[in-house]
């Protein structure tokens, strides 16, 4: 990311809507009281908190094992330093559910929320929290072994501590987040969402969810690494829901022809982009008599000027328009793409290169060199425009 300078290239993901179907239950669950104040479940069977439970060891699920559990509003305290309320081995399922609509909790005094070792765990409901008081806090879930299995489809993960990281994973599992809420209150946006995921090829799926407080471009731990093609991340509301609307990234492209002109280019996914839309991109042309005159000027680009590229494993088509003087580098581009029948297929992006360096100038403070050859395009375009009085 560091060399993505004077570039101005949009990612344009187009999507096709795609709507979850929920799942049905063939038979009502009968579920058993628990009423004990200082132990959880550990035998196969559906349970029903009756009672707020504090735990000081941790509970083992053992291969065959099949335990519901519902938290009812209920909460289960846990003070276990250096383990967790749960381990669940391979070859048992943990479902964790909360029929009261969100009061039941797993408050962690010390330690951790759910290991799974193995096994499956189901999160629907209820909330798993480590609190600023907490002290050795662990991971929220932590997932060891290749035959584990997450799913969230419900709950909420929460956290006031930066330093505790949302889930912690060691050798190739499974995690796949279609729903739930995970919050990050510790004041810390760059907090890690993941530990160890890309590193150890953890297959992880994230198909839906709320994320906030997170920084969604952090690098360390970027839970929208995972997003899945045809879903997108919502920066204002946190959520992750199907793409219906352009997403636009700005990609690596540079170029200065003739001392003053610029050129906006986008990369578009191959398998989202058919070859007989046509992208439209709108813009002011200037031209000069006795003063200068901005003609809003819409030029269309069909795929006989399209050209071709691969980015890790990703073949894009590569779009050009190079009519863009320097002096106008604060103005808005807008991209527009239809299908062959005229139709618009996603809502217009808008941007423009003088946002986009300032939005990375601040990005990427760190870098000093790249900074500094963004802020020279800026001082460049910004003497362009003295120059020529527009």
């Amino acid at each position: 990311m560091a060399k993505r300078l004077m570039c101005v290239i949009l990612s344009i993901m187009l999507v096709v809507a795609m709507m979850p179907t929920g799942v049905v239950a063939d038979e009502e669950v009968t579920y058993t009281d628990w009423t004990s104040t200082s132990k959880l479940p550990s035998s196969s069977g559906a349970y029903k908190l009756t009672k707020n439970v504090t735990v000081t060891s941790y509970t083992q699920l053992t291969s065959g094992t099949d335990v519901t559990l519902d938290l009812n509003g209920y909460t289960i305290t846990v003070n276990i330093s250096g383990a967790a309320a749960y381990f669940v081995y391979s070859g048992a399922i943990l479902t964790i559910e909360d029929s009261s609509g969100g009061d039941g909790v797993i408050d962690v005094v010390s330690g951790g929320g759910i290991y799974v070792m193995g096994g499956t765990l189901n999160l629907t409901g209820g909330t798993i929290t480590i609190k600023s008081t907490a002290t050795n806090p662990l991971y929220l879930i932590y997932m060891y072994q290749d035959s584990s299995v997450v799913n969230i489809s419900g709950g909420n993960l929460t956290t006031e501590r930066a330093d505790v990281t949302f889930i912690g994973t060691y050798g190739n599992g499974t995690y796949n987040i279609t729903g739930g809420t995970f919050t990050n209150n510790s004041g810390d946006d760059t907090a890690q969402f993941f530990y160890n995921a890309t590193e150890n090829g953890y297959a992880v799926s994230i198909t839906g969810g709320t994320f906030v407080g997170f920084d969604s471009e952090n690098t360390s731990g970027n839970f929208t690494y995972y997003i899945e093609d045809g879903y997108e991340y919502n920066e204002t509301t946190g959520a992750v829901a199907v793409a219906s609307t352009l997403d636009a990234t700005w990609v690596e492209y540079t170029n200065v022809r003739n001392g003053y002109d610029l050129a906006v280019g986008f990369y578009i996914p191959k398998s989202k982009l058919d070859s007989t839309y046509t992208v439209k991109v709108t813009f002011n042309v200037a031209t000069y008599s006795s003063g200068w005159v901005k003609t809003s000027t819409t030029v269309e680009i069909d795929s006989s000027e399209w050209t071709e590229d691969t980015v890790g494993s990703t073949e894009y088509w590569v779009i050009i328009y190079d009519g863009i003087w320097a002096m106008q580098y604060a103005e808005d581009i807008t991209i527009d793409i239809y299908d062959s029948n005229g139709t618009k297929v996603c809502e217009s992006y808008t941007d423009s290169i003088a946002d986009y360096e300032a939005r990375y100038v601040e990005k990427y403070s760190s870098y000093t060199s790249a900074v500094n050859l963004a802020n020279a395009l800026l001082s460049y375009c910004s003497a362009a425009k003295t120059y020529y009085g527009y």
